[in-house]
């Protein structure tokens, strides 16, 4: 997940690879479905909260790259479109 946000939906965005960024959230997401906790105990369990960190995380990466794609569009719709790549 950190390396997909880094790499595709960084500072410097473009429409196909923040596409693939979503695509790859999405699935990652998918993935944590099955994820489930090693630790039995029923106390302070380090395990199921790293899981549950985990799919907040994957939520709010698939929310920034989902946005981040869509302002882009909005952006390339708009009369005068984007600025000029540096």
């Amino acid at each position: 997940m950190r390396d997909v946000m880094m790499e595709k939906v960084g500072i410097y965005r473009k429409g196909p690879a923040m596409a693939e960024a979503v695509a790859r959230i999405a699935a990652l997401r998918e993935e944590y479905r099955a994820a489930r906790a090693q630790d039995p105990s029923r106390g302070f369990n380090t395990d199921a909260l790293e899981i549950l960190e985990l799919g907040n995380l994957l939520d709010l990466a698939l929310i920034t790259a989902a946005s981040a794609q869509a302002a882009r569009r909005a952006a390339a719709a708009t009369p005068g479109g984007l600025p000029a790549a540096r």
